[in-house]
């Protein structure tokens, strides 16, 4: 039997992250659902960078129902479509946030303009 499959993983081999700031885009759904999901859990306060409100709003309310304990979730508007409304999305954070801890994002974020001739 080898180390990894024979220790079992306590609650105290985990990541304190109370007091740290994180965002994490598409966190609707899927892998950014459980990266915001894991974050809120150890503590951290998290922001949903999406650019839909209800849909994100929607999955907040989910994460609040499946337990979040002492973190927190908020949403930030984000699209990523444009530079202009990426930009009002930072200025926006660093109006409310002196700080961010933690960058996630968790998707292949890709269009074909990179794969243009």
């Amino acid at each position: 039997m080898t180390w990894f499959s024979s220790r079992k993983i306590t609650e105290t081999d985990l990541l304190d992250l109370h007091g740290k700031v994180a965002i994490v885009t598409g966190g609707n759904t899927g892998l950014g659902y459980a990266t915001i999901q894991f974050l809120a859990r150890r503590g951290a306060k998290v922001y949903m960078a999406a650019r839909n409100r209800s849909k994100a709003l929607e999955a907040i309310e989910q994460l609040k129902a499946e337990g979040i304990e002492d973190g927190c979730v908020h949403w930030l508007e984000l699209d990523l479509s444009e530079p202009a409304l990426a930009r009002k999305a930072a200025e926006d954070f660093l109006a409310i946030e002196s700080r961010l801890d933690i960058l996630g994002e968790p998707h292949w974020l890709m269009t074909t303009s990179y794969f243009s001739d």
